[in-house]
């Protein structure tokens, strides 16, 4: 499991460390903090990206028993998508087309729901939704700040503690940052497949899941409870949603269109 972590944790850092101005993870970063070192950030994105590493990080996310190993690999995919790189694109579009049980999209989805629900489950048994919403002593986060993606979720993210609401809402927030740099740039392919998934050969893949209602219908739960100290994953969780529309995508308008959520 460390040696796992760790490993894909050197490739992700590779690609931060040309970031001369920031060290903190990828996921962290406004467009204006990396966007000057875009071309050696890319570079060095696609020398990984030839070595295979994306069969590898999908393969580790579908079945890897250790949350840890997870999340390291989506910082690291979330590394290797950044400014919407379309050889890292194009990487996970195959392996997700030639994924004969669509398992790796059933794992995002199973693991975006689990930790939106924790928030969610905790939030319905509260006494009244006026109320301030705890997220622990150690949580220093300023309205709309970002809070330190490694501190945490490093050693405490495991199977056998209990979430706390802030480490859940920023797994899921991280999660939703990979599926928006999935569909950067209007990639039309798999701003469908995150909606229905189809094989290479055009055959409809088993355990198909809609990921972009499930989007819609996580949005609509949020506004009930959205408060100042968590709208960092309410801001992702519209980003995601825009790009999944851009082109536009009338598909995916239309999903949305059916989830109501234009009324909030």
């Amino acid at each position: 499991k460390d040696l796992a972590t760790k490993g894909i944790g050197i490739f992700r850092k590779i690609i931060e460390m040309h970031n001369l101005s920031y060290r903190t993870p990828s996921c962290e970063w406004l467009t204006k903090e990396w966007i000057s070192y875009h071309e050696d950030i890319k570079q060095v994105q696609n020398i990984l990206l030839a070595t295979g590493i994306v069969p590898l990080i999908c393969k580790l996310i579908t079945f890897s028993v250790h949350d840890e190993v997870k999340q390291e690999c989506i910082l690291c995919a979330i590394a290797l998508l950044l400014g919407g790189n379309i050889q890292a694109q194009s990487s996970f579009s195959n392996y997700m087309s030639n994924d004969k049980d669509n398992s790796f999209i059933v794992k995002l989805k199973e693991m975006l729901s689990k930790h939106f629900n924790t928030v969610e489950k905790l939030e319905k048994r509260s006494l009244s939704l006026n109320q301030k919403y705890s997220f622990g002593k150690s949580d220093t986060t300023a309205p709309g700040e970002l809070p330190n993606t490694e501190a945490m979720l490093g050693s405490r993210w495991t199977d056998d503690e209990e979430e706390k609401p802030a480490e859940s809402l920023e797994i899921a927030r991280v999660i939703l940052r990979f599926l928006q740099l999935l569909m950067e740039n209007q990639n039309r392919t798999l701003q469908d497949h995150l909606r229905e998934q189809y094989g290479s050969l055009g055959q409809r893949l088993g355990r198909s899941v809609d990921l972009i209602t499930l989007m819609a219908e996580m949005l609509k739960s949020y506004t009930k409870w959205v408060q100042t100290n968590n709208c960092h994953f309410g801001m992702q969780l519209i980003d995601t949603l825009t790009d999944s529309v851009q082109g536009p995508c009338s598909k995916n308008q239309n999903a949305l269109s059916q989830a109501k959520i234009e009324g909030m």
